[in-house]
């Protein structure tokens, strides 16, 4: 369902918010309580702080690859630190925070053009505490301490993007999980936790009266309610199937 009016926007960002607000508690539990299966120093040994010496050649190539993308990452715009990056790397951190993720959009309009900040309701940023978009943010303002964001950040998105378990299960809650990238935050994966809905932005004739409206350069995805009226249960259905195979 596309939204045409504002008294429509309206409606299906209050409609959209009231299932971001009732449903991200359980996300942050699901998250929070699996988060652990996803361990970086199982994945990257003793690269880390702590860590055991990797055994396995998969977990060699995962930790040589993760030094080559810190090294990429940290020599980019808007990093540019000039640390010295050699492991073992230090993630003392292993308490979980969430912020919604935004991006930036052009929208344009005849001859009216600008970019503006779009909100996805039903996705956050998932980071270790004190070193997600605002810690990020901060850093980069100050030009420092920026690397050791980017190993926090690239750690846990190496960690949880490899491991299939954590994926699956995530999946069978109706969680979607993700790599995002951000044009503040140059090459660096961020990692992306979210309910299974598809939201879509408004129509950019109405972002831009929206945005005149209020005076803000924002807006926010809105749920997509066609897809809520014909979503299906993989779980019943698999359960279905298997009673129609059972001979009475």
């Amino acid at each position: 369902m596309q939204c045409t009016t504002t008294d429509q926007l309206i409606e299906l960002r209050d409609q959209t918010r009231a299932i971001a607000e009732s449903e991200y508690p359980r996300l942050c539990d699901v998250v929070r309580a699996l988060i652990s299966i996803a361990r970086p120093d199982a994945l990257l040994g003793d690269d880390i702080f702590g860590g055991k010496r990797l055994p396995s050649k998969r977990q060699k190539e995962a930790a040589a690859e993760f030094l080559d993308q810190l090294k990429k990452i940290a020599g980019d715009k808007p990093f540019h630190e000039g640390a010295t990056i050699a492991p073992p790397f230090d993630i003392s951190s292993t308490s979980i925070e969430f912020h919604q993720w935004q991006y930036s959009y052009p929208v344009a309009m005849g001859e009216i053009t600008k970019t503006v900040k779009v909100l996805s309701p039903f996705k956050w940023v998932v980071s270790f505490a004190e070193t997600g978009p605002p810690a990020l943010r901060d850093a980069i303002a100050k030009g420092t301490g920026t690397t050791r964001l980017a190993v926090h950040n690239l750690a846990l998105n190496m960690a949880v993007m490899r491991n299939e378990t954590l994926r699956r299960i995530l999946g069978d809650l109706r969680l979607s999980v993700e790599t995002v990238n951000s044009s503040e935050f140059g090459s660096l994966p961020l990692t992306c936790i979210g309910l299974a809905l598809p939201a879509q932005r408004p129509p950019d004739e109405l972002i831009l009266k929206m945005t005149r409206l209020s005076g803000r350069d924002d807006t926010e995805e809105l749920v997509d309610l066609d897809y809520l009226n014909a979503v299906r249960d993989p779980f019943l259905e698999r359960v279905q199937q298997r009673l129609k195979s059972v001979a009475i």
